[in-house]
């Protein structure tokens, strides 16, 4: 199955699926305004990476790593 890294998080989400449009696969692309999408984007990015300092301390080594990565996007 294709797949493509999110920008934001660097997941991997499938790129199409079985009766789903195409154009609704990338969360961006439903987005009318692109600018107001990536502001959005990066806000929920920020978050993320506000709120997993309250876990850092508990979280193993490989999870301190996704989450600099994600912090750093």
């Amino acid at each position: 199955m294709e797949s493509v890294e999110d920008p934001n998080f660097g997941f991997m989400a499938p790129a199409k699926a079985p009766g789903v449009p195409e154009g609704i696969m990338s969360p961006r692309d439903t987005w009318a305004d692109k600018d107001a999408y990536d502001k959005k984007a990066r806000e929920l990015v920020d978050l993320f990476v506000e709120n997993f300092t309250a876990y850092r301390a508990d979280a193993t080594e490989g999870v301190k790593r996704v989450a600099d990565r994600i912090g750093a996007r």
